[in-house]
C-alpha cells in the first residue's frame, strides 16, 4: 500500500505506518512531498506543491496539511470522493531560533521596524500570516517586515534554523524538526488551527486496506502518535507547545 504524505504531516504517519505493519502485517509505504516546491518546481499545473506531487505518483491514500489542500485535489479530479478522515489539529504559532536574538515574545514584535519576517505561499501555511494578522488588527505593518516569502513549510523551517528572518508563521508541531526552533505562542484571540486530513486518492489499488489504515490514525495507535507529535484533538486545548518560549 503506498500513501502520500505532505512534508510538513510526515512524521507522525511514518511512526503510524511501521506500527500498522507490526499489527497487521501489511507493509505502508510512505511517500514524503520532496523540497521541489522550495526549489520553484511545483509547477501551477495542478495548483499547488501538495497536488502537484499526488498527481505526480500511483497512491492509495493521502495525507495533507490542511483541508484547503485536500479541496485542491478534490478540484483537480485527483480525489477519490467520499469521506474525509480528520487526523488532528495544529495551532498557529511564531517560529523563532532557539536563541531568539531579536527578542520576538508576541505578535507586535513583528511590526518593529528592521524585524525580518517569512511567510509561506503554498501548501498547509498558505494565507496563514493574513489570517493570524487579521484577527490580531496589524496586516499592514506586519507586511511591511515580510522579507522572505517562499514555498512550503521546510523552506520556512530552513530559514528559521539558518537565521535568514527573525520570525516566521508556523505550526506548533515544527518546533520537532530541529533543535535550532522555538515557538511563541499567540493569544487565543489570534490563534487559527487547521485540520490535517486524509483520504482515499483516485485510482487507488486497495480501497478497503487503504481505509482500514486510516480509520488507523484516526481511532487506533495512530491517534496516539498523532497527540505525541504534538496535533491536538481538541481545538481550544491549552497544553504546552513543546519548544515554546516565554510570550511575557
Amino acid at each position: 500500500m503506498k500513501i502520500f504524505s505532505a512534508r510538513g504531516s510526515a512524521p507522525p504517519v511514518v511512526v503510524a505506518a511501521r506500527a500498522y505493519r507490526n499489527r497487521t502485517g501489511v507493509p505502508v509505504d510512505v511517500a514524503v512531498c520532496s523540497r521541489g516546491c522550495e526549489r520553484g518546481q511545483c509547477g501551477p499545473a495542478f495548483g499547488g506543491g501538495f497536488v502537484a506531487e499526488v498527481g505526480a505518483g500511483k497512491y492509495d491514500a493521502a495525507v495533507a496539511g490542511a483541508e484547503a489542500d485536500w479541496d485542491d485535489l478534490e478540484s483537480s479530479g485527483l480525489a477519490r470522493g467520499g469521506p474525509r478522515w480528520s487526523l488532528g489539529m495544529r495551532e498557529s504559532v511564531l517560529l523563532v531560533p532557539s536563541d531568539n536574538p531579536a527578542g520576538i515574545r508576541s505578535i507586535d514584535d513583528l511590526t518593529r521596524p528592521g524585524v525580518k519576517v517569512a511567510v509561506s505561499t503554498v501548501d498547509c501555511l498558505r494565507g496563514v500570516w493574513e489570517d493570524v494578522c487579521g484577527r490580531a488588527g496589524c496586516v499592514p505593518e506586519v507586511r511591511a517586515n515580510i522579507s522572505l516569502r517562499v514555498a512550503g513549510c521546510m523552506a520556512i523551517v530552513r530559514a528559521i534554523v539558518e537565521g535568514t528572518v527573525d520570525a516566521a508563521f508556523g505550526w506548533s508541531t515544527f518546533t520537532g524538526f530541529h533543535r535550532r526552533i522555538a515557538a511563541v505562542r499567540l493569544p487565543e484571540s489570534s490563534r487559527i488551527y487547521r485540520s490535517t486530513c486524509a483520504g482515499l486518492v483516485k485510482g487507488t489499488a486497495d480501497e478497503e486496506e487503504a481505509e482500514r489504515f486510516l480509520d488507523f490514525l484516526v481511532w487506533g495507535l495512530g491517534r496516539e502518535i498523532f497527540a505525541e507529535h504534538g496535533w491536538l484533538t481538541h481545538v481550544g486545548t491549552e497544553g504546552p507547545v513543546v519548544g515554546a518560549v516565554s510570550s511575557a
